[in-house]
């Protein structure tokens, strides 16, 4: 079961610090409902002077929800309950409680502020979840090819979404002769390098933003200098980099960063070659524009082999929080 607190954490963080104007469907900003909206407030004469009822109604959720069940808890207690007709009960005392609820990861958990309930009461609240699945572009994996000698080599991408363009075009995958220099020849033409880029739904309730760094976009250069740096880059591959990036990430004020490295790239891609290199590095990087600084836990980078046989390869994408998906 997934932990309540870490994943309402993650939720806090969001709300805070990207602001909920990200979350519009077209060019004008539209804010979004409130997750509780306190529908309507009755005194049951039946109840006891110490019991009040929470009552829940969700509006949007998918018709699979119906009798599923779902996990919140209430002042911190956690419990199960079965969603009746998209409802469900939470039997308490009067006074304030702050709820949690947990649908699952196609959804970000909710939370709410300090909920006050009188003597007697039966409150009902309409919630309104918000899908966890966005839409993103992997922009720019460019694939280095570095063999001991010069070889014939075969390159297979398959990208967990849909391809979108790949330069020279690849058809099932790309069969070239590399050189040790890194230069690609393929169908006559010298290439420095393979181009490929997808379009792919991402599931932003389990991406991790307690690890990772926020950079001002001003610092954005000397920062991936550094990072890459450690990487392992050489000087031709940091400046492709750095030149894609660097205009995208400059302006804005924060940036949350989070890389990704080496088997973590499966989750975009995978990448089969022939023969089998040495060494793959595979190095892929996600940021999302924030309001306001704050300080997670830095990553460790792991440094690249480049014995042998090596193969580099590196993309991104930017969270666009706005193309939230329907399921």
């Amino acid at each position: 079961m997934y932990s309540v607190t870490k994943k309402i954490q993650m939720a806090r963080f969001l709300l805070i610090i990207i602001g909920l104007s990200f979350f519009s469907f077209n060019s004008s900003a539209k804010r979004m409902a409130p997750e509780f909206y306190k529908s309507k407030s009755m005194i049951d004469g039946n109840l006891k002077k110490n019991e009040s009822i929470f009552q829940f109604q969700f509006q949007s959720l998918d018709y699979y929800y119906q009798n599923q069940s779902i996990t919140y808890s209430i002042d911190g207690k956690q419990s199960m309950a079965i969603l009746d007709s998209f409802e469900f009960t939470v039997r308490t005392t009067p006074g304030k409680h702050i709820f949690q609820i947990y649908i699952d990861d196609a959804y970000y958990e909710m939370y709410s502020d300090s909920l006050e309930i009188g003597s007697k009461a039966i409150d009902t609240y309409y919630l309104f979840p918000r899908y966890s699945i966005i839409q993103i572009e992997v922009d720019k994996p460019l694939i280095y090819l570095y063999p001991e000698r010069k070889q014939k080599i075969s390159v297979e991408v398959v990208p967990t979404g849909k391809m979108k363009f790949t330069y020279p075009e690849m058809n099932e995958e790309w069969n070239v002769i590399a050189n040790p220099n890194g230069t690609i020849e393929y169908n006559k033409n010298e290439y420095n390098y393979l181009f490929w880029e997808s379009t792919q739904e991402f599931n932003f309730s389990g991406f991790d933003l307690n690890t990772g760094y926020v950079v001002e976009g001003k610092d954005i250069t000397d920062f991936l200098e550094n990072k890459l740096n450690d990487a392992g880059f050489n000087s031709f591959e940091m400046a492709d980099f750095i030149t894609y990036w660097g205009p995208q990430m400059i302006n804005h004020p924060h940036l949350f960063i989070k890389f990704h490295q080496n088997e973590e790239c499966n989750q975009f891609a995978r990448l089969n070659i022939e023969p089998q290199p040495d060494h793959t590095n595979r190095f892929y990087m996600s940021w999302l524009p924030i309001s306001s600084n704050y300080n997670p836990k830095p990553q460790t980078i792991s440094r690249f082999n480049r014995s042998g046989f090596s193969v580099i390869e590196w993309g991104g994408q930017e969270l666009h929080l706005q193309k939230t998906l329907s399921r």
